[in-house]
């Protein structure tokens, strides 16, 4: 290494560069292929999903004030405009549990809208008991089985949506920390490959400067003439 000259060290040394510039394109792009891959899940799987159970809670509310107007409405228009509503919400509701089942990956998110599911067909049919009742004109009766039955089934309903929410959040944060986690990390390798490409080039321009030789040793080398 010592006898190789400065050319071929000087050469050798752009090569270790290239080399090492390779090396980081190739560890900034894997690290940002995760990078990417984690902001996907998090824009096109979770807040996807997110918005799809939010979806359900609103139309449960919208449910819930239907079947309220339409005890209180003192017309059959408005009786008929209440629950046809109350139909409306139900069929976006069924939309919107058939889109998140075709969606949910993980084993404990599909039991949870299972559990959904259960609880949506119990509630559907005190939908129709309660409005059975108001078809016959038993308003009183159909008020005591709305405070009795229907809203406590409402309750277990919501419960059912809140627990999937609450484990769709679980899942989005772990994937924001992932791609939090990815970012650090093509941080970090960028860095780390520049500082050591910095380091060897800087000992590779030192090591061959050194190796010239001084005019001054050169001189002392050089024999003196003869008289």
């Amino acid at each position: 290494m010592k006898d190789m000259k400065i050319s071929t060290r000087l050469m050798l040394g752009f090569a270790l560069m290239r080399a090492l510039m390779l090396a980081l394109g190739a560890v900034a792009l894997w690290e940002g292929g995760k990078l990417e891959s984690g902001f996907g899940v998090v824009g096109e799987q979770d807040m996807p999903r997110l918005e799809m159970i939010s979806g359900i809670d609103e139309q449960l509310s919208e449910i819930a004030i239907d079947q309220r107007d339409a005890l209180l409405v003192q017309t059959p228009e408005g009786y008929q405009q209440a629950k046809q509503r109350l139909l409306e919400a139900r069929n976006k509701i069924r939309e919107l549990m058939q889109r998140l089942k075709t969606s949910l990956i993980d084993p404990r998110g599909r039991a949870l809208h299972e559990a959904i599911a259960a609880q949506r067909v119990k509630y559907i049919a005190g939908q129709d008991e309660f409005f059975a009742l108001m078809d016959k004109g038993n308003g009183g009766s159909a008020r005591d089985y709305l405070d009795s039955d229907l809203r406590p089934l409402l309750a277990s309903y919501m419960k059912a949506v809140a627990e999937l929410k609450d484990f769709q959040k679980e899942l989005l944060g772990r994937s924001v920390d992932a791609a939090h986690q990815s970012a650090r990390s093509l941080q970090t390798s960028v860095w780390a490959a520049a500082a050591i490409a910095l380091v060897l080039a800087r000992r590779s321009f030192w090591r061959s400067g050194s190796s010239e030789p001084s005019p001054t040793r050169c001189a002392a080398r050089s024999p003196s003439p003869r008289p």
